[in-house]
């Protein structure tokens, strides 16, 4: 078991005034139209050159269906990414490929650079499941960065080296969080951690067992931790050293647990930290089904990580 729209009006407003308190990095809005006749118009940053096939871009999306925002990349906890292909490879027939393809985003594609703005604008009809009506779909599209695809393929080649090393490391430690569990436990109910106790306004006690040096997560921002989840009588519920790798989520975008996500928010970077979630609040989850008994709490174990989230 696992722990896992805003009118375009205001999206392109957004998009101008961005445009205007930058204009020494940006020239004037451009317009244009895709092989296929897709329509949009962006904020080039004419400081970077065009992506060239064969380079990987980097890039967060937002879909808008009807104006209002459907859903977003950024909620993900990570950056999209994307090799550029060779054009003709993109373009063999005369057929539109499906929207759900994102066809209008991968012919945009060949017209941006790094720092780029983008807006798709009415790339297709799309009929979701709670309304017959059929609405207009926008893209709005921020390039991060762009990459020679080797120098990706040797990122991503050290990036699994080190997974496989931190894979060794993150398991001793899930041992020694399973075997002092219990005495994080005791000593919280001796009374010996009053002084590192907060709550949140649902009621979320979070109590501090190892300050760290960094500072208390704001709303949006990105952070790596790591949990392990426990319930006095279901026992383990979810953790997430056996995958290797640190949870990475923007805290208050609802991808994990609400609970876990409030008491992220109490808690400094660097800190290992016991979070007490009540059980109405523990069965407000993204990922998780409502197994929490009522009355109940359930008992998370997490160790947020003071080192900058991968992109």
């Amino acid at each position: 078991m696992k722990f896992r729209l805003i009118y375009l009006s205001s999206c392109c407003l957004l998009l101008l005034s961005s445009c205007k308190s930058c204009k020494n990095d940006y020239a004037d809005l451009k317009d244009g139209t895709t092989d296929h006749g897709y329509h949009f118009f962006w904020a080039r940053n004419a400081k970077t050159p065009v992506v060239e096939p064969g380079e990987v871009i980097f890039f967060n999306a937002e879909l808008y269906v009807g104006g209002i925002l459907e859903r977003r990349s950024q909620d993900l906890g990570r950056t999209m990414k994307k090799l550029l292909e060779p054009k003709d490879s993109l373009l063999e027939g005369t057929k539109k490929v499906p929207i759900d393809q994102f066809f209008p985003i991968a012919e945009v594609f060949y017209y941006v650079s790094k720092g780029d703005s983008i807006i798709i604008d009415k790339t297709g009809m799309y009929k979701p499941d709670d309304s017959l009506k059929t609405k207009e779909i926008t893209w709005k599209l921020s390039i991060i960065d762009i990459k020679p695809l080797k120098v990706v393929e040797e990122s991503e080649k050290k990036r699994l080296e080190k997974l496989q090393k931190d894979k060794e490391i993150w398991e001793g430690t899930r041992r020694a969080v399973e075997t002092n569990f219990g005495l994080y436990l005791k000593d919280i109910d001796d009374g010996n951690k009053l002084a590192y106790t907060s709550y949140t306004k649902s009621n979320v006690k979070v109590v501090i067992l190892k300050p760290g040096n960094g500072l208390k997560p704001q709303l949006g921002e990105k952070v790596r931790f790591h949990f392990y989840a426990h319930h006095s009588k279901l026992g383990l519920i979810e953790e997430s050293y056996s995958r290797g790798k640190p949870e990475q989520i923007i805290v208050g975008a609802f991808a994990l647990n609400l609970g876990i996500e409030e008491g992220l928010l109490e808690i400094p970077k660097g800190s290992k930290a016991m979070v007490f979630i009540p059980a109405k609040i523990a069965n407000i989850s993204s990922k998780i089904p409502s197994a929490i008994p009522e009355g109940t709490n359930l008992e998370v174990f997490i160790d947020l990580l003071e080192d900058e989230p991968e992109y």
